[in-house]
C-alpha cells in the first residue's frame, strides 16, 4: 500500500474498497469522490459486500458508524455487513480481489466441497487443508454436514487437493 498508513476514526481504521469481512468476504464497491492511498474508494453505508460463506454471496455494507462523507456514514472496523459479517481493516490480496470481482462479474467459480470418511459418510467438524493448484494452502473446518467453506477459484476451474490429518 505504499506505506500510507491506514486512516482512523474514532480510534478505528476506516473501511477501504478491497478490505476483507469476517467471514472471508470482500467489500465490492466504494465511494470514488473520497479516496486513500493513491485512489482507493472509501466504504459507506450500502456498499457491496461479497460474502463466500452466505447464500447469496451479495450483501451490503449494513450499519455503518464513521462520520458522514457527502450524506452517507462512512465504514469502519467492527461495523456490520447484511449477512453479519464484520468489516475488517486489512486489504484482501489481489488474486482474492480478482476471484471475488470474477464471481461477482458471474465469470467466477465458487466450490464447496463435501469431505467424506472411507465409509463414504460426511466427515463434519474436521479441520483440513486444500491446496490449490498455484500451491496455496488454505486451513478450514467443515460444518455440521461436513461441507467445507467456499473455495473462490477465479475466472476458471482449477485442481485443488484437500489433506486431513489422521
Amino acid at each position: 500500500m505504499n506505506g500510507a498508513a491506514r486512516p482512523t476514526f474514532n480510534g478505528k481504521g476506516m473501511s477501504w474498497l478491497g478490505d476483507k469481512t469476517s467471514h472471508g468476504g470482500i467489500v465490492m464497491t466504494g465511494f470514488r469522490q473520497s479516496t486513500w492511498n493513491g485512489g482507493i474508494a472509501q466504504a459507506r453505508l450500502g456498499d457491496i459486500v461479497f460474502c463466500p460463506k452466505c447464500a447469496p454471496h451479495r450483501h451490503t455494507i449494513s450499519q455503518a458508524s464513521g462520520m458522514s462523507v457527502f450524506g452517507v456514514r462512512s465504514a469502519l472496523e467492527g461495523d456490520i455487513t447484511s449477512c453479519g459479517a464484520v468489516l475488517l481493516a486489512e486489504r484482501a490480496a489481489p488474486k482474492e480481489l480478482t476471484a471475488a470481482q470474477a464471481f461477482m462479474d458471474g465469470a467466477g467459480f465458487d466450490d464447496r466441497y463435501v469431505l467424506l470418511d472411507s465409509n463414504g459418510q460426511p466427515m463434519p467438524h474436521t479441520y483440513y487443508a486444500c491446496q490449490t493448484q498455484d500451491g496455496e494452502i488454505e486451513y478450514g473446518t467443515t460444518d455440521d454436514a461436513g461441507r467445507t467453506h467456499f473455495h473462490l477459484t477465479g475466472q476458471q476451474a482449477e485442481q485443488v487437493s484437500f489433506f486431513v490429518a489422521g
